[in-house]
């Protein structure tokens, strides 16, 4: 059976527009909706299909303070960083690890 929907895809250039117009870099998009960063700079090279999904997220992110709530919703579900596992478990709670674009 077909899918119910067709939807049009974002381009490299569009989604790079979201990025910017929500004034978030591909690590934060990457951190916050759960994606790899390897994968979002795919999507920024061309080289992947950009998902249906992160057009109306992009939308969304112009709401304001839309992206406030979007780290500290996100900062709530980390349980880890692998990348920093010295930070220990749920390390973003803390709101002094939300603000600032190098921590989340």
């Amino acid at each position: 059976m077909a899918p119910r929907f067709e939807y049009d895809r974002l381009t490299a250039d569009q989604f790079r527009a979201g990025l910017r117009d929500a004034d978030m870099t591909p690590q934060t998009f990457a951190r916050i909706f759960g994606t790899r960063l390897e994968v979002v700079e795919r999507w920024l090279a061309g080289t992947q299909d950009i998902p249906p999904w992160t057009a109306p997220v992009l939308r969304m992110l112009q709401v304001p303070a839309a992206v406030a709530a979007a780290r500290a919703a996100a900062a709530e579900m980390i349980r880890g960083d692998n990348l920093r596992p010295e930070l220990g478990t749920y390390p973003y709670k803390r709101l002094d690890m939300i603000h600032g674009e190098g921590n989340l």
